[in-house]
């Protein structure tokens, strides 16, 4: 955050001998929303989630395909090329447009952004057909659409020992299960009136309900 980041919330690539440079490129936002996104869940604090959203709404702005669902590999303000790709095969890392999918599919449980769910479906279904030919290809795309094949549950954990609640359940894995807590009144979409003064609660919800 110190070194790379501009002030006006975009990314540079690259830090080295006290430089920063190269506009940041989809894999620089995806990988560092990815990150944030990793805290939260190790610390439940919520400062991680809002960096979160703030970061996926600028590479939204500009990275974006007004055409398509998918994400440019360069910035709308990088200087212009010949040619745009767009990354959508996983390799030794994952594509940049499949972390991107899988970031706006969990943003969207958390902050109840329906539309980043279903884009992240389209782009998904896009490259559905790629994926049977030859899996390994898409590992990454993988993981999402277990998203949508298996039941998805969000798990929202209110009151004084919500904390000890949260620690007690990243012991056991639980792909399909996102977990937001607070031991305080929260804004955050998920937890937002789900608190009980002097009561620990646990709410298992399937879409909002």
């Amino acid at each position: 955050e110190d070194k790379l980041f501009k002030p006006d919330g975009t990314l540079f690539h690259i830090h080295n001998q006290g430089e920063s440079k190269i506009p940041g490129l989809l894999e620089d936002y995806a990988f560092t929303i990815e990150a944030y996104l990793a805290l939260y869940k190790a610390s439940f604090n919520k400062t991680w989630l809002d960096k979160a959203l703030l970061l996926t709404s600028t590479a939204i702005q500009e990275f974006s395909d007004e055409e398509q669902v998918y994400f440019y590999f360069n910035a709308h303000s990088s200087p212009k090329l010949i040619s745009r790709k767009k990354e959508v095969s996983d390799n030794v890392m994952p594509a940049a447009n499949s972390v991107m999918a899988i970031n706006l599919f969990l943003l969207s449980k958390y902050y109840f952004k329906d539309e980043w769910a279903e884009r992240a479906a389209k782009m998904l279904a896009g490259i559905t057909d790629q994926m049977t030919g030859y899996l390994p290809g898409y590992s990454n795309w993988g993981r999402l659409f277990t998203y949508f094949t298996e039941p998805f549950h969000e798990l929202a954990i209110c009151g004084p020992e919500a904390q000890i609640w949260g620690k007690t359940l990243q012991a056991t894995y639980l792909p399909n299960v996102l977990v937001a807590i607070a031991d305080e009144p929260s804004e955050l979409p998920m937890l937002k009136g789900k608190f009980v003064n002097g009561s620990t609660l646990a709410y298992v919800c399937h879409n909002k309900m």
